[in-house]
C-alpha cells in the first residue's frame, strides 16, 4: 500500500512539474505581448498629449490634461522598457539553461 502511495505522489509530482513548466513558457510569451502593447499604447498617449499642446496653446485646462496625459505616457513607456529589460534577461537564461 504505502509503495503505490509513493507512485502516486511521484506521479502528481511529476505532472505537477510539467504544469509548472507549461504556466512559465505561458507567461514568457505573454510578457512578450504585454511589453509590446505597452510600448505602442505608450506612444499613441505620447502622441496625444504631443498634439493636444501644440493645437491647443492657449486654453488652460486643455494644457493640464496634456500634462497628464504626458505623464501617464512616460510611465508607460517606463514600464514598457522595464518589460523588454527583463524579457530580454529571461532569453538570456533560458537559452544558457538550454546549452547545459
Amino acid at each position: 500500500m504505502s509503495s503505490l502511495e509513493s507512485v502516486r505522489s511521484a506521479t502528481i509530482s511529476k505532472i505537477t512539474i510539467s504544469k509548472i513548466k507549461s504556466l512559465i513558457k505561458y507567461l514568457k510569451t505573454k510578457q512578450s505581448q504585454m511589453k509590446n502593447i505597452i510600448y505602442l499604447l505608450s506612444l499613441i498617449v505620447l502622441a496625444t498629449a504631443i498634439f493636444l499642446i501644440i493645437e491647443y496653446p492657449e486654453s488652460g485646462r486643455i494644457q493640464v490634461i496634456a500634462g497628464a496625459v504626458l505623464i501617464i505616457g512616460f510611465t508607460l513607456n517606463v514600464f514598457g522598457f522595464l518589460f523588454k529589460v527583463s524579457a530580454n534577461k529571461n532569453l538570456k537564461l533560458t537559452r544558457t539553461n538550454n546549452f547545459l
